[in-house]
């Protein structure tokens, strides 16, 4: 991958990328005499891909060193079946099927946990609609149109060779046949691919950037911070906002860190002026770390302050003490006066908002679903690669996921190498909606890549554009926004050559709340300048 992005990023070509992993660096150690290239009478180091190998869906089959096989996948796949099997208490001679790209089994729904019995309810109560709120940024813009593009909706059909007209900040019409208005400026996408905006459903952009400008606000110290209204502070000058812009993508879940309940979670548009004219959602709800179960980047957002955990008495307790003093408050007259330690839980109570839980293990998640059983609440599970374990509960819950990066190591020694690669399809084979994220603004701009390493093991390419639209933006509650493309939504669009997927894919144009972006940012400006030298 690393090789893939000096060709999207350097101006490069295949093969000298391609030299940069193999050739060249065997001329710099001295050894190209042994190694780097396939030729007669060097040592037989030689690897077998299923695809070209700078592609993102590319999956190594089988690797040779000094022509002895260290590694076959499907033999790997053979030894993880049998370390399972025997966890489990089963025969090996049992007659289930080795597992394949994307379709490792999930452990049954079904478990008694804390003396609530879940995976055996009813499902949950659908969510009320989200508010309407309406983006303050480029409302009164220009009238203009792209054409002749293939257009991917995600809401419907692939059009492949239409027009959509944007007005303003949101788009006006989308289709075949659609004609451009009199005195509206066409830009001709000369058959490229638009597509919507992506979104990265967890990030600390805006609060958190180390460095020169050397910023930080992504945690407070206290145990619970509902209270705390994120999109007040945050950065809408941040530099790392025009660097995540430029791959694609165009809005961010934004999580805070910290305490049990970190504050709320604002939904921004990468554009505007001030954090007001960011703001697509004030508060897609409040972010929860449960005890115990996040780490981290590993927690699905919120920086290194998702893992700080409060010293005293038993949150979850003390979470559970809260919600009933909201209740109660809840049902006093609408003139009394507003506790701000009470007032953030009311949508929670009646279900507009979710809790976003950061739960990694496996029973830390059961017992998020089961608290929510319990307060009869509604969560959004912020959780890395077990996520998979429980794919048949998450889906009897409706519960959704946000995914935290999937490009890390396995979380146990003995699993399968690409156990996290694999988590997207097995949720999605279970019928769960999930959405990808980074969880830090260093991370936001190899999203889409992560869906499209999701692609190589098993994940459907429809499945993983949704993942990074749609889907997630039906997590964040702004799916009557962004996330597709269609009339009267806000004009977050990519245009770009070849797969959205593909890190060797070319982007020509990001338009945010319809205005068409400029795609330099510092670090494209660094690469001009010392090319230049």
């Amino acid at each position: 991958m690393e090789a893939a992005k000096a060709v999207r990023y350097g101006d490069v070509t295949d093969d000298q990328a391609f030299a940069m992993v193999t050739i060249n660096p065997a001329k710099q150690l001295k050894i190209e005499n042994r190694v780097g290239s396939i030729e007669v009478g060097k040592d037989a180091d030689i690897v077998v891909w299923n695809h070209h190998p700078l592609s993102t869906a590319a999956i190594v089959e089988r690797s040779y060193i000094d022509g002895i096989a260290y590694y076959d996948r499907e033999k790997d796949l053979q030894r993880v079946t049998e370390i399972q099997r025997e966890k489990s208490g089963r025969s090996t001679t049992d007659s289930s099927p080795p597992a394949t790209n994307g379709t490792q089994a999930a452990a049954n729904g079904s478990q008694t946990t804390n003396g609530s019995t879940i995976g055996s309810q009813t499902t949950a109560r659908p969510a009320p609609a989200a508010e309407r709120f309406d983006l303050k940024g480029n409302a009164d813009g220009p009238t203009w149109a792209i054409t002749n593009a293939r257009i991917v909706t995600v809401s419907g059909p692939v059009i492949a060779k239409g027009t959509i007209v944007i007005k303003g900040n949101r788009i006006d019409a989308v289709g075949a046949n659609v004609t451009v208005p009199a005195g509206a400026k066409p830009v001709d996408a000369q058959g490229a691919t638009v597509m919507p905006g992506m979104i990265d459903a967890s990030t600390d952009i805006g609060l958190n950037e180390p460095g020169v400008r050397n910023y930080d606000d992504v945690t407070e110290i206290l145990p619970f911070d509902q209270m705390l209204r994120t999109r007040v502070a945050y950065r809408a000058d941040s530099i790392a906002i025009p660097v995540t812009r430029s791959e694609g993508i165009t809005t961010i879940g934004v999580r805070p860190g910290g305490g049990t309940i970190s504050g709320e979670i604002p939904v921004m548009n990468l554009d505007g002026w001030t954090w007001e004219e960011a703001t697509l959602r004030p508060s897609a709800g409040l972010a929860f770390n449960y005890p115990g179960g996040a780490g981290g980047r590993g927690g699905g957002g919120g920086g290194r302050g998702a893992a700080a955990q409060p010293q005293g008495p038993d949150p979850i307790k003390t979470f559970n003490q809260l919600l009933e003093r909201a209740r109660a408050y809840a049902k006093q007259p609408a003139t009394r006066q507003v506790d701000w330690t009470l007032e953030p839980f009311l949508p929670v109570l009646d279900r507009r908002q979710p809790l976003y839980i950061a739960a990694n293990t496996e029973q830390t998640m059961r017992d998020a679903i089961a608290l929510a059983d319990r307060q009869n609440i509604r969560i959004v599970l912020q959780a890395g690669a077990d996520a998979q374990k429980i794919a048949p509960l998450l889906k009897q819950r409706e519960v959704p996921v946000i995914l935290s990066s999937i490009l890390s190591l396995p979380p146990r020694e003995d699993e399968f190498h690409a156990y996290p690669y694999q988590t997207p399809a097995v949720l999605a084979k279970a019928g769960v909606t999930f959405a990808f994220s980074s969880g830090g603004f260093q991370f936001s701009r190899d999203v889409p890549f992560q869906a499209g390493r999701a692609v190589a093991w098993g994940l459907s390419h429809d499945d993983a554009i949704k993942a990074l639209t749609l889907d997630a933006a039906r997590i964040l509650g702004v799916d009557g926004q962004v996330g597709s493309i269609d009339a009267g939504k806000v004009a977050n669009l990519v245009v770009l050559t070849g797969d959205p997927l593909e890190v060797r894919s070319q982007i020509r144009h990001v338009i945010v709340a319809g205005r068409d972006l400029p795609l330099d940012n510092s670090q494209v400006e660094l690469f001009k300048k010392y090319m230049a030298r």
